[in-house]
């Protein structure tokens, strides 16, 4: 919470008040990407526990694996939309400029790294719950310094941009620590898929724009319908046979 929060606290002493207004209306948006990490919680911690309990530390590195690409896949999606979209969705609090659509874009891609290649997490809880308090601490002493330099010469967007790499730097060492203490991974070849999705509708998006104005009435009928179509497209196009039944059913359009 200390990470998510130090940045406001440099802000407000730093920047102006209508910049600071700013960030914090990112920080709503971006609560969007984090509830999608934090719908699937609820399950999640009580089955790896159970998993951890009763099973080799190899069906968790897989179990945590499916999740995170789950996870990526949602978050993914929504990150391509806001990179064109996310403009307007600013100008609808009053916040126009490339600075504040960029600060969301770095907070919506911290988020993703946090969420989607952080469940490792999960697994020093209920194995050597030590770790995680022990980095925690060591990055935020890390991040504080960090976005006291970045927030100074670069503003709203060094903020954001410290929390990203923070994000990514913590991240790579859990997931380095994992490897070193239970020789798992618990990543795989899938988490690709979803960045071919949304270069996919990237594509889309960036060939509609050509057409039309995206911030149109049509062009946001087109873009946001349209782009989750070629992206749920390009899922079953590319996605296993498991996976498509997963999400069809899901979907209810698939019986079980």
């Amino acid at each position: 919470m200390l990470i998510l929060r130090i940045d406001i606290y440099f802000l407000a002493a730093i920047v102006s008040p209508a910049a600071l207004g700013t960030y914090g209306i990112a920080l709503q948006v971006v609560t969007i990407v984090k509830k999608v990490r934090q719908s699937f919680d609820p399950i999640l911690e009580p089955v790896i526990s159970q998993t951890v309990k009763h099973a080799s530390i190899q069906n968790v590195g897989k179990e945590l694996s499916q999740v995170s690409y789950w996870i990526f896949s949602i978050q993914a999606l929504i990150f391509t939309l806001l990179f064109f979209y996310g403009e307007a969705l600013l100008g609808l609090f009053n916040i126009s400029g490339h600075e504040a659509h960029l600060a969301l874009l770095l907070l919506i891609g911290a988020i993703i790294i946090q969420g989607s290649f952080g469940l490792s997490e999960l697994i020093f809880l209920y194995k050597k719950p030590g770790i995680n308090p022990v980095l925690s601490s060591v990055i935020l002493i890390f991040h504080a310094a960090l976005c006291y330099y970045m927030s100074v010469n670069f503003g709203i967007i060094g903020a954001a941009a410290s929390l990203l790499i923070s994000y990514v730097i913590t991240e790579i060492i859990r997931l380095i620590l994992v490897k070193y203490f239970f020789n798992i991974f618990p990543l795989e070849a899938t988490m690709l898929k979803p960045i071919v999705m949304s270069a996919l509708l990237f594509a889309f998006l960036t060939l509609l724009s050509s057409l039309m104005e995206l911030q149109s009435a049509a062009g946001l009928l087109l873009g946001i319908i349209g782009g989750i179509f070629v992206y749920f497209l390009s899922f079953l196009i590319i996605a296993q046979k498991k996976e498509r039944f997963i999400l069809l059913k899901k979907l209810r359009i698939k019986k079980s």
